[in-house]
């Protein structure tokens, strides 16, 4: 999160669409853009008779400049300061402004989703800036609450507790009252992992190494007493299979849990995830497995082998094994989609994306039985319509060396579309993204929408190559582009954002 803002607003359509300027403001340094509770919050440094000044400025989805707040540096430059850090633990907007020459503090400067200051400190120690990030690998943050996963000592890979912790003071650096602790020591664990906290619980995925209780686990803890409500075994007991979390959906309205993953042989899968025998060949079908959960902790569904490759994967000839990633998921209209990430390789350790797969399970309410769709792709590196993607694809490849964390856990191989972002319609089938590519010369910006199990893309924006350039969705009829409007080498200061929406 880096740079700054000069506000353009420009709509254009496809190709061969006019672009018309709307607003204009080149006097931020170094600007970022960041999307925050449905809101773009442009930040940066400002220069004005030798005052150099922090500021923020709140737009709304149609780009119109809404608020503004500014904080004094002193008679200071920008050169002499490092990009703005932003995040936004515990729902405030937290920026970090640090000078190039210190590296014992820094300013942290706090903001509510309206503006409005929380704090201010001036000389924070930056070893003390967000400790709980910096140094561990399992946490979660909510509202004013931490919880983290941490081993039980420094001996014990496989024992681990649940800590919740509580901000002291949102006025000051982050620091915490310690609340329940949950022990997960009378077992052996390998991975214990936070994915989801709200208002009455915490969910866990666990994986007990041994003992009775053997096997995959989704845990409710009561939030409040730090008590297990609710243990759901994903294996069924005598079943040879390993269960592996990838992601998950949380039904608001009906609080039901939906998960997806996947689903080997247990002698497929290492007990440490350290080794992983991905079925060879082309697979068919995907060994993927689907679940929900409702209110009340019963396994409501579960159904596996459920998804089928495009007929695409079986015709290419480069790769002869792939692995399908589950990138995102969602349950609508009583259907599941599934949004995967491809990635293939000849020799069975170097993999390369090959593009994605969009997949509809679509629930036959006479029989109760989920039936699959046809899975069809988005732009792959075979599109001829895109020349530069087979370049992108090709360069990205990943050394996976067949370890579980790096196959499923880590993100796919290529950058290509990371810029992606699908969008349902509440009829489902109805998807839509955005894809970046650049080479020396240039940056293009396509936009795709899937029809009638096709997906259909045009160019919507095209120019020089930049230093900042990013891609955000608000709705499955609009992308917004934002990039810079001008860099100068010798201060390596960015000047100037443009907002070019998509209408």
């Amino acid at each position: 999160m880096k740079r700054l803002l000069s506000a353009f607003i420009i709509l254009c359509g496809f190709l061969g669409n006019t672009l018309v300027a709307q607003y204009s403001d080149t006097a931020l340094l170094r600007p970022d853009v960041i999307r925050y509770a449905g809101k773009l919050y442009v930040f940066g440094y400002n220069s004005a008779d030798k005052e150099l000044v922090f500021q923020l400025d709140r737009f709304s989805p149609e780009q119109k400049k809404e608020r503004s707040a500014t904080i004094s540096l002193g008679k200071k430059e920008c050169k002499n300061f490092y990009s703005i850090h932003v995040d936004t633990l515990h729902d405030y907007l937290n920026f970090v402004i640090q000078e190039a020459d210190n590296d014992k503090t820094c300013r942290v400067v706090r903001f509510d989703k309206n503006l409005k200051p929380v704090a201010d400190i001036e000389k924070a120690e930056i070893a003390r800036v967000n400790t709980f990030t910096a140094h561990e690998k399992e946490f979660y943050y909510y509202k004013n609450e931490l919880y983290v996963v941490r081993p039980l000592s420094k001996d014990s890979a496989h024992k681990f507790i649940l800590q919740k912790y509580t901000v002291k003071d949102s006025s000051q650096v982050f620091e915490y009252n310690t609340g329940w602790q949950l022990n997960f020591a009378k077992q052996s664990y390998h991975r214990c992992k936070i994915i989801r906290v709200d208002d009455e619980s915490v969910y866990m995925f666990t994986n007990v190494l041994g003992g009775s209780k053997k096997g995959q686990w989704i845990q409710y803890i009561d939030k409040n007493t730090g008590e297990i409500v609710f243990s759901i075994q994903l294996n069924k007991e005598g079943e040879n299979y390993t269960y592996l979390y990838a992601t998950h959906y949380f039904d608001q309205d009906n609080k039901q849990l939906h998960l997806a993953g996947y689903k080997f042989l247990n002698k497929a899968v290492a007990e440490d995830y350290s080794k992983i025998d991905y079925p060879s060949g082309k697979v068919k079908p995907v060994p993927v497995f689907i679940c929900s959960i409702d209110s009340t902790g019963e396994l409501i569904s579960s159904t596996d082998n459920c998804v089928l490759p495009p007929t695409d994967v079986e015709r290419e000839k480069e790769f002869k094994q792939y692995i399908f990633k589950i990138d995102k998921f969602t349950f609508q209209n009583n259907n599941y989609y599934l949004l995967c990430d491809v990635i293939g390789s000849s020799n069975g350790t170097m993999y390369k994306t090959y593009g994605y797969a969009f997949c509809a399970l679509e629930n036959d309410v006479v029989s109760g039985v989920l039936k699959p769709k046809p899975a069809v792709f988005n732009c792959t590196y075979r599109d001829s319509k895109i020349k530069e993607a087979k370049f992108i694809f090709n360069t990205h490849g990943v050394d996976i060396k067949n370890n579980a964390e790096e196959v499923l856990y880590k993100p796919a191989g290529s950058t290509a579309f990371k810029t992606f972002n699908w969008l349902l319609s509440y009829s489902g089938d109805k998807i839509q993204g955005a894809s970046v590519f650049s080479n020396k010369k240039e940056s293009v910006v396509f936009k795709y929408r899937l029809e009638e199990n096709k997906w259909k893309n045009a160019e919507i924006w095209r120019g020089s190559v930049s230093p900042f350039l990013k891609v955000f969705a608000f709705d499955t009829d609009q992308i917004l582009i934002i990039k810079n409007t001008s860099y100068d080498p010798e201060t390596k200061i960015i000047k100037g954002i443009e907002f070019v929406p998509n209408k």
